[in-house]
């Protein structure tokens, strides 16, 4: 199958751009891409965002969990989620990539380097092909950046990756930056690795900012595109043509201003530049042959970075780049990309119980917890039940944190108003069933509710709660007055105007709905 139709240039997709993006429906921008899991199991605003955004531009799945590198077997819960995503949104493509993200239903939520070997070849067509016969639609795969080199490896990456193309069907996301990186850290030839990839297999470009550390370089969505970075991609479409090309930038995210010259600056690139080649500046070190299967290396790999130990000879070890190092990138990585995921939703528990504290039991919870779920989500919100394990002064605290991060998810629907109330009529007042929105809820001493991307709390007194309770509780208003009155929140003569008063003050918040009349 030939490449795709070459859309533009486009951008991620990312939540601190949501409102730029629908106020202003840039021109300058002629598709978006999303990370697949965001959107995945989420019926909140980000969908209605997602929604928006299609009706006006086209949109790539892009995700990270897919592990068709994996000696496990595909997830059929995630691939139904992936392909009941696709259905709904049509998208312009799906991508993923050529990595695990581990073994063992473990998920290091990190894109692991595949060994490049027929046995490890092998098995991912197989998955590949299982993928695109269950979503019914040709996928691309992206090159991950790579800091650790299988001394297993039998072919170079480039030669793995044209013959799962070939295999499959699929397409390539040919991620330039990527390329970059690799290439110095295993002292290769860029120029080399574009040349070997066929064009017409090329439907899709990534570029993003990465970050040098002497011995390697760090692929790290962070920063602007660096200039030789450009330098490849200009090369890339000079020898392979125009392709759709879109910046990653998922860390310190500037303003969608400077996304946009950002994006300004790729479409101007020079394409008679001269290239770099790693391949001539460093030694290249004999590998060691190994006899380790293709799940056994895995099973080393993740015990080594979940259990910080030491690699084996199974890596290939090199003197600027030591095996060590290499495995260390992937160890500070896997912690790093928890930690901060879960201080983000956690910042009110961390205040109340001190950086230090809090700091020690994330970090014992990440040791000995690892991820089982392909979204970080679930993984983030059990942190409450570690806390309240551990530290039950804190419980509350945490729970009402992790409730809060769920609330997102949940569907934003119209929420009844005063005027509503009033257009039911005295007669059928209290015969309305009213409940809480499916994004609101309602504890002791405080009532959420989340508008778009935020979540909003409004303190509750007892008789509040209480009464609040009765009228969720109740199959109408009627029964909900008889349950006050029992309580005694109010008497028989003030149960009507008590049951006005909570609904004046707590309708406009917008966290009833009437279920029926």
């Amino acid at each position: 199958m030939d490449s795709l139709p070459f859309l533009g240039y486009g951008l991620g997709l990312r939540s601190q751009h949501w409102d730029d993006v629908l106020q202003q429906m840039p021109t300058d921008v002629d598709w978006f891409e999303i990370i697949s899991e965001n959107f995945m199991s989420t019926q909140g605003y980000a969908r209605q965002v997602l929604g928006k955004v299609r009706e006006s531009y086209p949109v790539a799945m892009h995700g990270v969990s897919l592990s068709v590198g994996s000696a496990d077997s595909l997830d059929k819960d995630y691939l139904s989620q992936l392909r009941a995503l696709a259905n709904w949104l049509q998208p312009a493509w799906v991508s993923d990539h050529i990595c695990w993200t581990g073994i063992n239903h473990i998920n290091t939520h990190d894109l692991l380097p595949v060994p490049y070997t027929e046995d490890a070849l092998a098995q991912m067509v197989s998955k590949v092909v299982q993928v695109q016969d269950y979503l019914g639609r040709q996928i691309l795969l992206e090159n991950p950046s790579n800091y650790m080199e299988f001394s297993a490896n039998s072919m170079t990456e480039w030669d793995f990756i044209c013959q799962l193309l070939k295999k499959t069907d699929c397409l390539l996301l040919l991620d330039v930056n990527n390329i970059y990186v690799t290439c110095f850290n295993h002292n290769l030839c860029p120029k080399t690795y574009i040349d070997a990839i066929p064009a017409e297999r090329i439907g899709q470009i990534h570029l993003a900012g990465h970050e040098h550390h002497g011995s390697h370089i760090l692929d790290t969505h962070d920063a602007a595109v660096s200039a030789e970075v450009l330098d490849l991609y200009a090369y890339t479409v000079k020898t392979k043509g125009m392709k759709n090309t879109m910046i990653e930038w998922d860390s310190q995210i500037p303003p969608f201003s400077e996304m946009q010259r950002e994006l300004e600056r790729v479409k101007q690139v020079n394409v008679e530049v001269p290239l770099v080649d790693f391949s001539s500046q460093r030694v290249v070190q004999k590998k060691l042959a190994s006899e380790s299967s293709y799940s056994q290396l895995m099973n080393d790999f993740q015990s080594c970075v979940l259990n910080n130990e030491q690699p084996g000879s199974w890596i290939d070890n090199k003197p600027d780049f030591t095996a060590q190092d290499q495995v260390n990138v992937y160890q500070r990585a896997y912690r790093q990309r928890l930690f901060n995921a879960i201080i983000e939703d956690y910042q009110n528990t961390r205040k109340a119980m001190g950086e230090d504290q809090f700091d020690l039991l994330l970090r014992t919870y990440i040791e000995h917890n690892p991820s089982k779920y392909p979204s970080l989500d679930p993984y983030i919100r059990g942190y409450a039940e570690f806390v309240a394990a551990h530290s039950n002064e804190h419980a509350e605290t945490a729970a009402t944190e992790a409730m809060t991060s769920e609330l997102l998810d949940k569907p934003q629907v119209q929420a009844a108003t005063l005027h509503d109330l009033v257009n039911a009529g005295a007669e059928n007042f209290l015969k309305l069933n009213l409940n809480l929105v499916p994004a609101a809820a309602l504890r002791p001493r405080m009532i959420f509710v989340a508008d778009k991307a935020q979540v909003y709390r409004q303190e509750v007194t007892k008789e509040e709660y209480q009464a609040l309770s009765h009228i969720i509780q109740a199959d109408c208003l009627e029964n909900a007055l008889q349950l006050m009155y029992e309580d005694d929140l109010c008497s028989a003569d003030t149960a009507l105007n008590t049951v006005q008063e909570i609904l004046t003050a707590f309708i406009p918040l917008g966290v009833f709905r009437i279920c029926a009349v």
